[in-house]
């Protein structure tokens, strides 16, 4: 019978602690190898974000109340993210990712003339830039002139009856007459 002593014990014990570590290096070498291949990779195939689709650059609104709905879509590697500004002042970082493309939609449900102004949805990835696309949406010159002079004329005549409803229905003539008179500029130009 074969005798093992302590000392024997603790070179067994010093062996496989060496041979452990040897392997825990080499393990951590091939992780670092593959995470390097990964990012090498990932850096190569990485595409600038890109516009699909956007709102026309110019809309105008031709009556008070209406639904205006702004649309745009875009592709990148990584996906972009997307953010919608109102002249400069972010208003919505709402998105859907579609397969390979980010579909954003900003809706105003009753368009009022404070909507107006320079929309811009930007999209963009951590990795390599950004693309935007700008819209003015803007009211009818004739419905504005009109509702100008009739919040002037109605807000010094009549104090407070801005927030009624007789006051909205007022509004929703002015809009339609409006809509007629732009109708009939332009049949005559």
């Amino acid at each position: 019978m074969c005798k093992i002593y302590y000392s024997d014990y603790y070179n067994i014990i010093n062996v496989i602690n060496i041979i452990t570590a040897i392997i825990i290096i080499i393990i951590i070498i091939i992780i670092t190898i593959i995470m390097m291949i990964c990012l090498y990779m990932f850096l190569i195939f990485s595409v600038e974000p890109y516009i699909v689709s956007s709102p026309l650059r110019e809309i105008q609104v031709q009556n008070v109340g209406e639904s205006v709905k702004l649309n745009c879509s875009a592709g990148g590697l990584p996906l972009p993210k997307v953010k919608w500004f109102k002249d400069g002042s972010i208003i919505s970082l709402a998105a859907q990712e579609d397969n390979d493309l980010i579909n954003s939609n900003f809706v105003i449900h009753r368009f009022t003339p404070s909507d107006a102004g320079i929309y811009t949805c930007l999209f963009e990835n951590d990795m390599n830039g950004t693309a935007e696309a700008n819209t003015s949406l803007s009211m009818s010159t004739v419905y504005l002139v009109l509702f100008h002079v009739v919040v002037f004329y109605v807000g010094k005549r009549f104090p407070g009856f801005e927030g009624t409803v007789i006051w909205r229905s007022y509004l929703s003539v002015i809009a339609r007459l409006a809509a007629e008179i732009n109708a009939s500029i332009e049949s005559l130009v």
